[in-house]
């Protein structure tokens, strides 16, 4: 069995759309330091903020349909998040 990972790392804006199929499978928020604010993903059914200050790794969602979006609550977390998922 091989299980595909895909996902992104949040480097060039504080909003964007995530590169989704119609749908992903355990969603996950992994940071490189600890955050000065929080990040947001939303989407169709799904709206995930993350702990103030995460420093480590926080589950997002185990199914995720139709595109999410991203939201940094801080310019100074900008290159600190990678977002990854797995397709179905």
């Amino acid at each position: 069995m091989t299980t595909l990972v895909s996902g992104a790392l949040l480097d060039g804006a504080l909003t964007g759309q995530l590169n989704t199929v119609n749908h992903v499978k355990n969603m996950t928020v992994c940071t490189s330091s600890a955050l000065v604010g929080t990040v947001s993903i939303n989407g169709n059914g799904l709206a995930f903020t993350s702990t103030g200050g995460l420093n480590g790794v926080q589950s997002v969602a185990a199914d995720v349909w139709g595109p999410a979006f991203f939201t940094l609550s801080n310019a100074a977390d900008v290159g600190k998040v990678q977002v990854t998922w797995t397709l179905p």
